[in-house]
This record gives structure tokens, sequence and C-alpha cells, in this order.
């Protein structure tokens, strides 16, 4: 039962002695509390005791057999004998306020002629309002016992010390009443312990205190601990700003993964106060929603930050830019519901996010440190609320009936693939795997430069994708491949008619680089319409849409193989495609094995790369293993022609041929390329264009030309001077080309 925002009841049935007892369990999460001050010290926060007393006396005809608070770094369990403390203060406490009313009600000092009778009213006035008073619903002897206490015994010993004979019997029954409230107090057991405690040790602080009064509790550390206390395994390696989050990466001498902290900075009681009264105004505009439309996420993100700037432009114009902009993204993120999600999906460099079950710490892939856990972890109202947008903006449905759910969440803070796993699919509750969808893919430079391929192996992949050849890239789960594929469509002429039949959007929008690209997804629709939105369906309507080039994304399942090579049977042979695969041997057998694949369809295979996801020492690193071609043999027996491999010792990735003459005759592609007859295409060409690519690539990286947009120009200008102006004539072509870098990316005249 939920009895507010953060306490829920619930019942548990234990079997002792083979008789089954039903007890009841009182369950706070605090973790998304915004009057939260310590994760470590609850018990010195009055908003705290408060609630928990609050909601102890809303229930107390219950018999509560435990409560458990649940803050980010630690859980707080209070047994039944500090429950049976608490009771017995909050009761007495009752008693108090009750008297309290009585005495109001009554005459609070004898009337007389004395001259002092309305100052003394006033400053017993100011006492009770101060001390008895009601804050959000909740009396401050709840949120403040301790202060409340040590207050009435002050305001005691001044009444009697202070004035006159004939001022403590004006006041007799204000001095009872401080007297009866004092002896209620005392003859609980919470205050009974706090004065032996007190008098052991007057320096005890109150958390301690809290502790030692009420003895049957427990903390138990959700999180390691801070790295400040934890400076000799620590070592920070790494710290950056994502958003309005401060991310420090530690190496761990304890872990073989590095750690991954994120906090937030400007917050201070100053940033609070501000941040506090901004949501409220927020609350007053509907959080700037005043069409009372369904927005996406990404226009509700955009929507609130631009509000939050207006309101502290209008009425808080002396901030900082800097700090405005911080506050604009801190506070959009935060009325979300899943705060701490954030730095995870807007930072570029994370490549994946996992989250096995609720409370349990996220930990992460990053694309420079490998394998890091984190210091976050999500309350279940966090990742209720992060699935219900997640299922609002796929249209899917997430029930026993469908216990897993596969979609995009694409904003302009991030874009990342969600998949969602609940029980009775998932034994611990709720499993959530995130992977990034990078806005910005690689350049080929780049992958160069990381040394995940060689320029040879890269020229040699250009020279295939542009001679309409067929390229799928195989590795395991994050290891580059999409990454490559998508790097190389970049570079693919601007003339080009690409058509794009993907299960969930992977490929990057090129309309800034002029590309012509048909994008299509299946798959996430497919419930209602199997047939209309399978891939395979979709690959057959692809012979109508005239493509000179189909990019494939991912084959998964047994259909979307079929597909894939019902395109290379009809002749649509110019593809980009990847698939899960150990090696380019396994994968063929598999395809022929368990996806019934003939060898005749095997056949039209061009080129399979193979990549490999490698940690070493804490970092990631991406290589291509083999860069492969598929040769048969008069008895249709397939052996696997390296083109490329990877040296491990040396790290590099090497030609298995030692001349381009060799490489020439031993190509299978290049014999298919010549048999098409479409083309002339003897030694000499294949040299030119082989040499070319390599020498542009070469140039390319040490003058750390890397962004995509430029390399798609300049290989552009390749199309244009070869099929345009100067076909055949390599010479000019190349100088041409050269000339055009200079003048255009590297500011010659």
């Amino acid at each position: 039962m939920e009895i507010d925002t953060h306490f829920i009841l619930k019942s548990r049935m234990l079997e002792d002695h083979y008789v089954k007892k039903d007890e009841s369990l009182l369950i706070c999460d605090c973790i998304n509390c915004n009057f939260l001050i310590s994760e470590k010290n609850i018990f010195e926060n009055p908003n705290c005791i408060g609630h928990c007393l609050r909601i102890l006396n809303k229930i107390n005809n219950k018999e509560i057999n435990q409560i458990k608070i649940n803050t980010r770094s630690s859980l707080f369990v209070l047994n039944r004998g500090a429950i049976k403390i608490l009771v017995d203060l909050i009761n007495n406490i009752n008693y108090i306020y009750n008297d309290l009313e009585n005495f109001i009600h009554t005459e609070k000092l004898r009337r007389n002629n004395c001259k002092n009778y309305i100052n003394c009213k006033r400053k017993i006035d100011r006492f009770l309002k101060n001390t008895f008073s009601l804050e959000n619903d909740t009396p401050r002897l709840y949120k403040e016992p301790i202060k409340g206490y040590n207050e009435l015994l002050i305001e005691k010993a001044n009444c009697i010390r202070n004035y006159s004979e004939n001022c403590i019997n004006c006041q007799k029954n204000y001095l009872k009443f401080l007297n009866k409230s004092i002896n209620t107090l005392e003859k609980t057991l919470f205050f009974h312990k706090y004065n032996f405690f007190k008098g052991k040790n007057q320096n005890l602080k109150q958390q301690k205190l809290f502790e030692l009064i009420l003895e049957d509790i427990e903390r138990i550390s959700k999180t390691q601990e801070e790295p400040h206390e934890k400076n000799w395994t620590l070592r920070k390696i790494k710290n950056y700003r994502v958003g309005p989050f401060d991310v420090n990466i530690f190496e761990d001498d304890e872990f073989i993964e590095n750690y991954y902290e994120v906090q937030i900075p400007y917050m201070d009681e100053e940033c609070k106060n501000i941040q506090k009264w901004i949501e409220n105004k927020l609350k007053i505009h509907n959080y700037g929603l005043n069409d009372y439309k369904l927005l996406k996420l990404n226009e509700s993100l955009n929507r609130k930050i631009d509000l939050v700037k207006v309101i502290i432009l209008k009425e808080l114009n002396h901030l900082e830019p800097q700090f405005i902009d911080w506050l604009s993204c801190y506070i959009s993120f935060k009325t979300t519901g899943f705060l701490y999600l954030f730095p995870f999906l807007i930072d570029d460099d994370i490549e994946e996010i996992f989250l096995d079950k609720p409370n349990t710490h996220i930990y992460i892939d990053h694309r420079v440190f490998g394998r890091c856990r984190s210091n976050i972890i999500l309350s279940d109202e966090e990742i209720k609320k992060f699935i219900t947008i997640v299922r609002l903006e796929s249209n899917q449905s997430l029930d026993e009936m469908h216990p897993s759910i596969k979609a995009d969440l694409i904003t302009d803070f991030f874009q990342v693939r969600v998949s969602i796993i609940i029980d009775p699919l998932a034994s611990d509750g709720k499993i959530i795997i995130i992977r990034k969808l990078k806005q910005k893919n690689f350049s080929l430079t780049e992958l160069i430069k990381n040394k995940t391929l060689s320029v040879d192996a890269a020229a040699y992949l250009l020279f295939g994708l542009y001679h309409g050849r067929n390229i799928v890239v195989i590795g395991p789960p994050g290891s580059g491949k999409t990454t490559l594929i998508n790097t190389l469509d970049n570079l693919t002429p601007s003339h080009w008619r690409k058509l794009y039949i993907e299960d969930v959007k992977e490929s990057t929008d090129q309309t800034d680089c002029f590309q012509h690209q048909i994008r299509l997804s299946v798959g996430q629709n497919s419930i209602n319409k199997a047939n209309l939105y399978s891939k395979e369906y979709q690959v057959r309507q692809a012979l109508h849409r005239t493509p000179d080039m189909i990019y494939l994304g991912e084959l998964i399942e047994k259909s979307a193989v079929k597909a894939f090579f019902f395109l290379l049977k009809v002749g649509l042979r110019c593809g980009l495609c990847t698939c899960h695969g150990e090696s380019p041997e396994l994968i063929i057998k598999r395809w022929m094995i368990e996806d019934n694949i003939s060898i005749e369809s095997i056949k039209d295979l061009d080129i399979i790369v193979q990549l490999a996801k490698i940690s070493t020492s804490g970092y990631v690193r991406r290589r291509v293993l083999s860069i492969s071609e598929l040769n048969l043999d008069d008895s249709d027996n397939f052996k696997i022609n390296f083109i490329y491999k990877r040296n491990a010792a040396e790290d590099n990735l090497e030609s298995q041929f030692n001349t381009i003459e060799k490489l020439y005759k031993n190509s299978s592609i290049i014999k298919k390329i010549v048999e098409t007859n479409i083309i002339h295409f003897d030694l000499n060409e294949f040299y030119n264009e082989f040499t070319l690519f390599k020498t542009v690539l070469q140039y390319l990286l040490a003058n750390n030309i890397f962004e995509n947009k430029i390399l798609n120009k300049i290989f552009n200008r390749y199309w244009i001077l070869k099929n345009k102006k100067y076909e055949g004539n390599w010479d000019i072509i190349r100088k041409e080309l050269f000339n055009y870098i200079n003048q255009k990316f590297l500011g010659d005249s």
C-alpha cells in the first residue's frame, strides 16, 4: 500500500516453526527526495526524522515489524526494538500536543494590572509557536525531538530564574504545562537513553545519539566509499563535464573494472533554494505544457529548458550565463523523474549502460576505459518513469504477455537503443540495457589513427565498395561493426540512391552531405502487420525502388539472412550489413546449416570483415582481425581467402600478399569485377585506383583531416574527376584531387 510518494507499506509471510506469520514492512525510498541532505546521516536531517515519525503516527494502528530507509548510498533497517522506541516517543509527543491545545484554550496568564503582562504574553506565544509549530503538517517535535526537549528545559529554567514570586504565580499554568511536557518526554525510553548517553559524553553528534538510542538498527552500505575516503585504492585518471554533471573516472586497485563517479556541481544551499523556487514557478506554468498535448521527450526537455531560461532572465538576470545553462538543463532533466540516468545517456564516451535489477549499481562500457562500475543506483520510481517514457515513445506493450521490448529513444541530447525486460521473464524484476547510437560517427581517418584498421585495408574496402561489392562486417556485440559500415556509408558517392532497411535505426542522416537516402524502419511495428513490416518483405519491394546500394543493418533473424542472399541472387550486390559471428568460417557454416543458405548463394558473398573488442589494462581497443573473401574449388568446397590479417604481437593489420600484382591475381572480387565485362579493369587500373586511395588517406592523416563531411567532399571530388573529366587519366586525376584538398581544406592558394 502506497502511503505517500516515498513510503510504501508491504506485507510478507514468514514461517517460524511451521507457523505462518504475516509481517508488515514500512519501506521508504529516499533516492529521489529533494530534502535529503546527507545519505549517510539521515538522523541529522529534521525532514527525515519528521517524515518517518509522521508516517508511523499515520499507521499507528498497525504493528510494523521493520522499517527500511533506502538512500542512494545506504540502506537503513530499523527493527522491532527501534520501532517500539519511536512509537512510544510519538504517542507521548501526541499527549503533549493535546495538553498544548487544552492550555491554549484556558487562561494562559492570570490577568492583573502588571505592566509586563503584554510582554510576557508575547514571549510565551512566541516560544509556543517556535517549539510546537506545524511545518507541512508535521509537528516540530516530530522533526526535532531532542532540540525541542532542550528548549523546554531552557524555557523552564528561564521562567524560574528571571521572574519574581509574583511573576511565577502569574505564570503558574504555563510552568505546569512546561513541567508536564518535560516529564512526558523524560518517561519515554527514547529520552531515558538520551540522558544516559548524553551524560556520559556531551560531544556526541545527533546521528550517533540516534544510533545508540534506537540500538536495533542496521546500516548497509550500497556504494563504495567516496573516493577521498578510499584514496589508497582509487587513482583519478580522468575528469570532465557532461551537461550539468561532473564525471570522475578512477582506476581501482581492488577491481579489474574502473570506477565512474557522477557528481552534481553547484549544490550549495543558495543553489538549492534557487532550484526549488524555479521548480515551483515551473509547476505554476504547468512545465510549459499549456496546450496539454502529450509531448515527446525531446520536445518536453527543450520546452522546459526554454521556460527555465525565460524565468531566470526575467527575475534572476544577475546570474552568470554558464550557471543559467547548467540550471536549465539540470531542472529539465530532473523533472523527467530519472535525473541520475542522464549523465550516462548524454556522455558520448559511453557505449552501453547496464542495470541488472532495481536498487543495484549501474555499470557501463566506456569507449576509452572499458567496463566501469558507477556510484549511481536507480530507485524503483526512477526505473518506472524511464520505462513509461520508452513505452510512450515506442508505442509498444510491456506486460506479462510481452515481457520485453526494444526501442529507440532519440532526442537532441542523446540517441539510444533501449532493451527492457520485466518479470516474469526477469527473475529480479527488471533488466535495462541501453546502447548508445553515436550522433557523430567515426571517420575513416579516425579509425586508421585509432589503429582499428590500416591504410591499406581501408583503401581496399573503399575499392570494393566503389565497385559495387557487398561487405559483411562480423564480430561480437560492441566490437564496432555498425561504426565501420556507417563510416564506409558516409564515403559513398552523392549520386548513389541508397536504400536502408533496418530493424532499429542505426544509420546516420547524411542530408548535409547531399546524399540520396531512403530509410525504412522494420520490425518495431511488426506485431500487427508482420508481413508488411518484415525485413524480408521490404527487401523484395526493393526491386522496385531502384537502389544503387542497400544498407541492411544487422542480420539477426533467419528471415533477414535469407533476405540478404535474395538481394545478391537478383543482382542487387552492393550492400552493407553486420552480423554477430566469431569467424568467417563459422558464420558461413551457420548460414548454410541453420539458415539453409545454399552453396550457390554463398558464392555471391564478396568481402567479410571480422572485428573484435580487445580490453587490456582497463582500456578498450577495437581491431579488424581480418578482411577476407571466399574461394570455391571445382567441387564447391569453400576456402577463406584472407586478404588482411592481424598480427597480434605488432598490433598491425598486415596484407597477406606482398605485392599489388599478387593481390590482383588472387582476389576473388577482382575476378568477379573483370568477369562482369562492364568496365575494362586490368592490373594497371587496379594499381592506380588502389594506390590513389592509399596516398589520399595517408595525406589526410598527415594533415589531421578527420571530419566526415570533409572526407565525403574529397571522395566525391574523386568521382567527379574520374567519371566526368579525366576518365582513365590517373596522373591528372591524382594531381587535381590533391590540388582540391590543398586549396579547399589546407588553405593553399
